[in-house]
């Protein structure tokens, strides 16, 4: 099977937003690094508090990753993938397969909440749906119910935990997308 010209340009922009991500000043320093830290404060209640990237990087590194994680775009990772997959299929490699694979399953597990997840007024606060209210409640204000999630959320006592959560997924789906991106360009797809 041979990529279509749309194709190969889809590819292509995928793999150069996924430099962008490399690039950003969260990914340019020596380390990431988090700190969480959860005490007892002296109404009863728990307290957090965390350091991480600062709020501008993430925010800038975020309006990058939204375009490779929304389903509405045309670089979606998932798009990418499946296109990938075709091609990939057609060869029979199953090497490849396999690590296609691992990488499909990498994000899943971002998004489910392999790591940790937070229960929230008996609701479970997924990366997925804290992705989903950061973006839509917090950093893009497309979504007045999302909003108000959002603002529910961050002024409770898991707010800092929830925000600490969400920032850790973003810069993990970064990461899958820059490996991803460059197993694209070593296997010569594009």
């Amino acid at each position: 099977m041979c990529l279509s010209i749309q194709h190969k340009e889809i590819l292509k922009l995928f793999c150069k937003k996924a430099d962008d991500i490399k690039n950003s000043s969260v990914f340019n320093c020596k380390e990431i690094s988090f700190k969480l830290e959860i005490k007892a404060g002296s109404d009863g209640y728990l307290k957090s508090s965390q350091e991480s990237p600062h709020k501008e990087s993430v925010i800038a590194l975020v309006t990058v990753i939204r375009q490779l994680y929304a389903q509405k775009e045309e670089i979606n990772f998932y798009k990418v993938y499946n296109i990938i997959w075709r091609f990939l299929s057609s060869t029979k490699n199953s090497d490849r397969l396999d690590f296609m694979k691992s990488i499909r399953q990498s994000v899943d597990n971002i998004l489910i909440g392999k790591q940790f997840n937070i229960k929230f007024n008996n609701v479970q606060l997924t990366p997925e749906k804290l992705i989903d209210i950061w973006f839509n409640g917090n950093i893009f204000h497309s979504d007045s119910e999302k909003i108000k999630a959002f603002s529910n959320i961050i002024n409770s006592e898991v707010g800092g935990m929830c925000e600490f959560l969400f920032k850790v997924s973003i810069i993990n789906l970064g990461l899958v997308f820059i490996y991803f991106a460059d197993f694209i360009r070593k296997e010569n797809i594009v």
